[in-house]
């Protein structure tokens, strides 16, 4: 409670009296300690000079004072120059050297200086001394105010940071600033405003980033994908996908809203713009997922690319006698025996469920005279499960399978050719362990599965017929010779995975199941979950925008996109950086200063 003068005691005015006394005390005492500081500092400059041969007549007070202003000049030169230096060194150092220049010279420029290096390194407490400092002398300065409109968002004082940024936009009218005015609408959750406020800023400067901060209100919080995409789409055909940020987030939007063949064509534009293979990836995955598979050859023609799947793609046209073609030539170039085991598969498949004699003959041959090169989990599952399933030599095929089961310990079917290849050597309780370990609940919705799953239980049971035990019932049939060369390593022929390319198509290849057609071959187009692995929804493409997130402390947090290796690239609603000086950033001169006393 404070009392008026007439209320205060005798004792407690002489106490007052007392305390004003011993404030006025110490003001003359500290400008008696500057004064015998100057004087002090004017008495070694004279003697300097005295001793620099200067006649002791000829220093005069004006001299005097010259030589003293030149030496407070290099001092504040040097200790600017050291600040500069120890930015990003020391930047505690260089914040109180700006501050040091500014208590010796009076001049803004110095706080200024301080205080956006106080707020690059998030030192709130003294952020908030220096904008109390230059609330009058930069309260109309743009940096001021962007520093200012930072500092209260990251303390949720979204009302304050507002008002700065209404000021802000009068100052200095700005794509900038108009983006930041909107992050304040933002994180008031006024996002009509908000939305305003960031076409402002696109309207002035159309960048992917004004855009996507756009689409993020759009999308997140106005549900309106339609307008989104109206936006992205207009964007696109005005300024291509040089960028790739505006593109890759018109491709999420499609996705989530399972607009598969669109996601393609933006796909092919973003090849088209940047080259990056992963976009070639995620197109051809898309074609498989619609089994387009004209459009997949077209598209690996036209940009001579992964001949593997351009030979699987006629394949799965049934155009066997082109892939088994294209798969020689392809050993004949390369000498890679994958190769070899493709064109020994697609002979088997072109034959259907009908294998003759003949067919398996040439088609063993072929994987025998190729088996010590072979390593592809692939085409070891393979070529053991006909020789499992066609009782040619069931312990060898097991064998195989084993080998691919080192490299591939969980996959359903390999576990799935072990577990036959034992039931046909009768031992039908390994049988049963082995079908145990599949977790693969689709493996047991197909007819291969159900089948070999009845057969093998009855067989454990003891209420099935066991198969005659057959070590090799034609020998003659898989002898050979290997090649000599060595073959070389090479990765299966697979078709692109969703999981690593950001796409809602799955595998799906003729190679994929490493099974015989013989033996029901998997098929394995998407049900409508496909898009598991993709990402799900808009909302997942940009979500956790908020720019009252983005102007705390952690202002540089990237879009949640599905298309990962691109979610680095973008940036969140408004960053910390949206807030920050351009030179903090880089050791130029501070902005505005030059390294000399400026003019009071």
């Amino acid at each position: 409670m404070i009392l008026a003068p007439q209320y205060l005691s005798a004792e407690s005015g002489t106490n007052a009296a007392a305390a004003k006394q011993s404030v006025t005390d110490k003001k003359a005492s500290d400008r008696n300690s500057s004064i015998g500081t100057k004087n002090g500092a004017k008495d070694a400059i004279k003697k300097s000079l005295i001793n620099r041969g200067v006649s002791a007549k000829s220093i005069t007070k004006e001299k005097l004072n010259h030589a003293m202003r030149a030496q407070e000049d290099a001092e504040l030169n040097f200790d600017l120059l050291t600040a500069l230096e120890l930015l990003h060194k020391d930047p505690v150092a260089s914040m109180f050297l700006y501050e040091k220049a500014y208590n010796k010279t009076g001049s803004s420029v110095y706080l200024l200086e301080a205080l956006k290096t106080a707020f690059a390194i998030k030192d709130r407490k003294n952020t908030a001394r220096y904008l109390k400092l230059g609330e009058k002398s930069l309260s109309s300065d743009s940096e001021y105010l962007r520093v200012k409109i930072g500092y209260y968002l990251g303390i949720k004082d979204n009302l304050n940071a507002n008002t700065a940024a209404l000021k802000l936009v009068t100052v200095d009218p700005v794509s900038r600033s108009y983006a930041i005015l909107a992050a304040t609408y933002y994180a008031m959750e006024n996002f009509t405003l908000a939305k305003t406020y960031f076409e402002k800023a696109y309207e002035l400067d159309k960048t992917d980033e004004n855009l996507i901060r756009l689409c993020d209100v759009l999308l997140n919080k106005l549900d309106d994908s339609d307008g989104a995409i109206r936006i992205i789409e207009t964007h696109r055909r005005i300024y291509g996908c040089a960028q790739g940020m505006a593109c890759e987030l018109l491709a999420d939007v499609y996705r989530a809203n399972k607009r598969y063949l669109d996601v393609a064509k933006i796909d092919e534009a973003l090849y088209e713009a940047k080259g990056d293979n992963k976009f070639l990836d995620d197109m051809i995955a898309i074609y498989y997922y619609s089994n387009d598979f004209d459009k997949i050859i077209e598209l690996l023609k036209k940009y001579d690319y992964k001949r593997e799947l351009l030979i699987d793609a006629y394949a799965h046209k049934k155009d066997y006698k082109t892939a088994i073609k294209m798969a020689r030539d392809e050993f004949m170039k390369t000498k890679n025996y994958d190769f070899l085991a493709i064109e020994a598969i697609y002979e088997y498949e072109s034959a259907g469920k009908n294998v003759d004699a003949k067919t398996l003959s040439s088609v063993v041959a072929k994987f025998e005279n190729i088996a010590p090169q072979l390593k592809d989990p692939v085409h070891l599952n393979y070529y053991g499960y006909i020789l499992i399933d066609h009782d040619l030599d069931v312990r060898k095929g097991i064998e195989l399978v084993r080998r691919a089961l080192q490299k591939d310990p969980d996959s359903p079917y390999y576990l799935d050719s072990l577990a036959w290849g034992y039931y046909k050597l009768g031992e039908c309780d390994k049988a049963k362990n082995e079908m145990a370990k599949i977790k693969d609940a689709e493996f047991f919705n197909s007819p291969e599965g159900k089948e070999h799953l009845e057969a093998i239980d009855a067989c454990a049971a003891g209420t099935g017929v066991a198969p005659q035990n057959s070590i090799s019932q034609n020998p003659t049939t898989i002898k050979g010779s290997a090649p000599k060369d060595q073959a070389p390593q090479s990765p299966a022929i697979k078709t692109p995975s969703p999981n690593s390319i950001k796409s809602t198509a799955p595998e799906s290849s003729v190679l994929d199941s490493a099974r015989p057609s013989s033996a029901a071959t998997r098929d394995l187009t998407p049900k409508d979950s496909a898009s598991q692995n993709s990402a799900g929804s808009a909302n997942s493409a940009i979500q956790n925008q908020t720019p009252n997130s983005a102007a705390s402390e952690n202002f540089a947090t990237p879009i949640n996109s599905a298309a990962q290796n691109s979610a680095s690239s973008r940036q969140n609603s408004v960053s910390r950086q949206d807030f920050m000086p351009e030179q903090n950033s880089t050791s130029k001169e501070p902005t505005g200063s030059k390294i000399q006393t400026p003019k009071q």
